[in-house]
């Protein structure tokens, strides 16, 4: 048996396309800031634990004990690495309505807040120019890769990673870079929806930064997102206007003692 229904054009006219979160972002890659850390507004606070050097010395002789720290062969001890700070965001959209007082809330501030959040802090993250105050990815220390191309930009940013000694590291890049990397076979996705480098399994981040570089540094970064979306609107009665106003707090902290920045060439 087969049945009619009634369809009719006007019913989908006035019905936007829905958005949809883009993958590889820093929201997605980066790890959730742990709920202990101090921040907002005091920005995020922590001991850059990955920044302690690692030594080695050679053993001539197993009947004689190793050279202790401070003495000898031995290595020099280290001061303890200073607390590091980030700075936090406040991430917003603003619209005004010219409506009666009666028309019901703009719900879709929300939603269209959430779907460009993780690219309106990747650009806090890494702007194009040098920002006041606050660590940025940009900030890393300059390398000259040894191969052109993608390859040989992520692959610069690899050897400094693996020298750090701290175990693998994230690297960031925008999308058009990434898209030459992966056709060069640098990275790949790793089967969960996520991009590694094949060199090293570091983390890739494919956000909204500055094409033509890749930024990396060791071990995480982690991403700090408030605990929810606030909304309030008012409403002036002479202009006959709704002012409807949508924001979330963001931040992101990373080990910038190690941290590279690579132009491809």
């Amino acid at each position: 048996m087969v049945d009619m229904l009634d369809f009719s054009i006007e019913t989908a006219r006035n019905v936007a396309p829905s958005g949809f979160y883009a993958e590889h972002s820093l929201l997605r890659t980066g790890t959730s800031g742990s709920s202990n850390s101090r921040w907002l507004p005091e920005g995020i606070d922590f001991t850059p634990t990955l920044c302690t050097t690692l030594h080695s010395q050679q053993i001539d002789n197993f009947c004689v004990d190793f050279n202790y720290p401070g003495s000898g062969d031995g290595p020099a001890y280290q001061t303890c690495p200073g607390v590091t700070s980030f700075a936090p965001y406040v991430i917003e959209i603003a619209v005004k309505v010219r409506h009666l007082p009666t028309v019901t809330r703009q719900t879709w501030l929300a939603e269209r807040l959430s779907l460009g959040l993780s690219q309106m802090l990747e650009a806090r993250v890494w702007p194009t120019s040098a920002p006041v105050g606050t660590p940025w990815m940009g900030g890393g220390t300059p390398v000259t890769p040894t191969v052109a191309g993608a390859i040989g930009a992520v692959g610069a940013i690899e050897d400094k990673i693996l020298a750090a000694a701290a175990g693998g590291g994230t690297l960031h890049m925008a999308a058009s870079t990434a898209m030459l990397a992966s056709s060069s076979g640098a990275i790949k996705d790793n089967g969960a929806g996520g991009f590694r480098t094949v060199s090293t399994g570091s983390k890739v981040v494919v956000g909204n930064y500055p094409p033509g570089k890749v930024a990396g540094h060791i071990g995480n970064i982690d991403v700090y997102v408030g605990p929810g979306i606030y909304e309030d609107e008012t409403f002036d009665r002479l202009t006959n206007e709704k002012f409807h106003h949508a924001w979330i707090e963001a931040a992101a902290a990373w080990h910038t003692c190690a941290a590279w920045v690579a132009t491809i060439t």
